[in-house]
């Protein structure tokens, strides 16, 4: 089988996994993917942030440590942006939604699985709103971490709190 439908198919194995929140299926789905070559590209790796963040959401330890940070960057004075989300929801579920955006499971995804001398890099197809943008240079000074992001325009850098982009994007 060509390798771009193979790795069409894992993706969405992966997230049918990541759907019914089964861990040890779609653990099962990263090995054979390994197994066989898979290229871990954006498809296949977005999947896999999906079906092990949603997969562990039950873990009390991994939420306490989410909502550790989300405190510490209110402490910093963040403000979630809620204006890019139209639906007609208060301000606390479209505050919940906010923490669902694909970057951000990626970012949290590596915070939990990578050292922290490494750099954290993300790729997007689309553009970063402007809550993720803030609040990853609030994640960057925090974590003392170094950040890259791919979004559809540029490219990224976050470190110490900063974007090499100027807040121009």
């Amino acid at each position: 089988m060509p390798f771009l439908q193979l790795e069409l198919i894992v993706g969405s194995m992966l997230r049918g996994c990541a759907g019914l929140k089964s861990l040890s299926a779609g653990q099962q789905v990263h090995a054979y993917a390994i197994k066989s070559g898979v290229e871990i590209y954006v498809v296949v790796g977005s999947s896999l942030a999906h079906m092990y963040m949603k997969s562990t959401r039950r873990r009390g330890g991994d939420q306490r440590k989410s909502q550790k940070l989300t405190a510490e960057m209110k402490l910093l004075d963040y403000k979630p942006d809620t204006g890019s989300i139209l639906h007609d929801m208060n301000l606390e579920e479209k505050e919940d939604d906010l923490v669902h955006h694909s970057e951000k499971l990626a970012i949290a995804f590596a915070l939990m699985n990578t050292p922290d001398c490494f750099p954290i890099r993300v790729m997007k197809s689309l553009r970063v709103c402007n809550d993720c943008h803030v609040a990853i240079k609030y994640i960057s000074a925090i974590r003392n971490q170094e950040i890259i992001v791919r979004d559809a325009s540029r490219f990224h850098h976050f470190k110490q709190g900063q974007c090499s982009c100027g807040d121009y994007w």
